[in-house]
């Protein structure tokens, strides 16, 4: 493991970060007995571990993800168990002590581009709208509460967030939150970066798990978009005519959530000190120029 990647582990999860790295020698040969797999190439690293691994008895190559035990982990693993395959990378199987779970290992995967719109209806179509036994997974009126906490924060202010455009958010989640007509699962992070082609479909992976109504999800697709094209008008009513002509969903709720979640983006790395912590602003404000 490098050195950013501890750091992140230490920085995101404090001492209990600490702890995992070090026995993370012992969790791993742990890992490797309880699913019956030796790991082998380790990818990229971010915020969990991720490894190619194979079956020792069948010889199966998979992919082994372990993290320090936490609520979105777990969440994780409980989406993808909900998703069932359906849209979403399959789960072979999970250990919530040991915080890893097993998925298939795609050959010659191809992920989603940030501008493939085709690929987010496509993951969004195929995902099964689950309306029932969803308790458990945080609401969008959960994220939205740290409109509230960031005010408290900064003394009732909007702190470096311009007031207007803050104020303009939390109007705007009320009014959606008010009328919202239904809740189901969602992955809540949805973009290009999660999207990948088993050689089949479009599948999604590392979905963070979040009940609200579905005009929210393809929020992030538009924070992700490059700046040029989120400001072509002509391109975002292509991408905006899409998502109602074959998902059904209301272009202005969908601008309104991908408005908000932007504003919700910047508070987020406002908390996480994050120096760039504009980037999302900036593309709130030209996603309300077409409200």
């Amino acid at each position: 493991m490098d050195q950013s990647f501890q750091d992140i582990i230490v920085g995101v999860h404090g001492e209990k970060g600490k702890e995992w790295l070090t026995h993370f020698s012992t969790l791993k040969k742990e890992v490797e007995d309880r699913f019956e797999i030796n790991i082998e190439e380790t990818f990229k690293l971010s915020y969990n571990f991720v490894a190619k691994a194979v079956h020792r008895k069948t010889k199966a190559p998979v992919v082994v993800k372990m993290g320090v035990p936490n609520e979105e982990l777990t969440l994780e693993m409980l989406a993808l168990q909900a998703f069932n395959g359906r849209g979403a990378i399959s789960l072979i199987d999970k250990d919530d002590s040991l915080g890893a779970f097993l998925l298939p290992y795609i050959q010659g995967e191809q992920h989603g581009s940030l501008t493939n719109v085709e690929a987010t209806i496509a993951v969004m179509k195929d995902l099964p709208i689950i309306e029932k036994q969803i308790d458990h997974f945080p609401t969008v009126h959960k994220l939205f509460q740290a409109f509230h906490k960031h005010r408290v924060r900064n003394g009732g202010t909007s702190g470096v967030i311009d007031p207007v455009i803050f104020h303009e958010a939390e109007r705007m989640v009320d009014d959606l939150l008010s009328s919202e007509k239904y809740r189901c699962l969602l992955h809540g992070d949805l973009h290009g970066g999660n999207i990948m082609h088993d050689r089949l479909q479009w599948i999604m992976l590392d979905p963070k798990g979040v009940a609200g109504e579905r005009e929210f999800e393809p929020a992030q697709f538009f924070l992700n978009a490059p700046l040029d094209l989120l400001a072509n008008s002509k391109v975002m009513d292509g991408w905006l005519r899409k998502f109602e002509s074959t998902l059904h969903l209301e272009r202005n709720r969908v601008l309104a959530w991908a408005f908000c979640k932007g504003v919700l983006s910047s508070v987020w790395s406002i908390e996480s000190n994050e120096q760039n912590w504009q980037w999302a602003i900036k593309r709130a404000e030209i996603i309300k120029s077409y409200m």
